[in-house]
């Protein structure tokens, strides 16, 4: 499986069409910290995942609506992992972007700020929260959780 760096230009596909199966092995991966985004793209390639690296959020809602609006299910994404502290827009606020376009992709939000008012935030916008520091082995089940809540279309 492939790592990519995101630059705005990656395929596009529609993940909210009825029916619609989307690429069970990619996962968008935004995070500005650099070390942190290596580690989880490591961590998940080597789950045999391929995976999309990005570092804020504009290009967060920029690639994942590029793919939401092409109707290329092959280049769907699976999961989109985000931090919620990034440069050019949060993650819970990317997030509620995509959410308000049609863009129902299973999100896994990673901060270290998880607060009840942000976790209820989260919920309402269908998003798993993780807190950081997290164990490796806890972020691999979140993500394989979430990959299995896209293939069964819930």
């Amino acid at each position: 499986m492939n790592v990519h760096e995101g630059n705005g230009a990656a395929g596009k596909a529609d993940d909210t069409r009825p029916g619609f199966v989307a690429h069970q092995g990619r996962v968008l991966v935004a995070e500005d910290d650099a070390a942190m985004r290596e580690l989880l793209a490591a961590t998940l390639h080597a789950d045999g995942r391929e995976v999309v690296k990005i570092a804020s959020g504009w290009e967060l809602l920029q690639i994942s609506m590029e793919r939401t609006l092409s109707g290329r299910p092959e280049d769907a994404f699976g999961v989109i992992v985000t931090d919620h502290r990034m440069p050019n827009g949060d993650g819970l606020d990317m997030v509620e972007q995509l959410r308000l376009a049609g863009c129902f992709t299973p999100v896994l939000l990673i901060t270290a700020f998880a607060d009840d008012d942000l976790r209820r935030r989260a919920d309402g916008l269908d998003t798993m929260v993780i807190s950081k520091p997290f164990p490796l082995r806890a972020f691999r089940s979140a993500v394989s959780v979430l990959l299995s809540l896209q293939a069964r279309g819930d």
